[in-house]
């Protein structure tokens, strides 16, 4: 998973961060607030999660 968008994220734009995950407001919102939830740890997919 070396090509990870999130591993390199510019930590201005984390709004809250905690030990297992960040939120960050998305560049190209659906709605007006949509919100992205980032783990920290690298996963292939959702179901990798814990």
């Amino acid at each position: 998973m070396s090509d990870c968008l999130f591993c390199t994220m510019d930590s201005s734009r984390i709004i809250e961060p905690n030990d297992l995950a960040y939120a960050l407001r998305d560049r190209f919102p659906v709605t007006e607030v949509h919100t992205l939830i980032i783990p920290n740890r690298p996963v292939e997919d959702y179901f990798g999660l814990s």
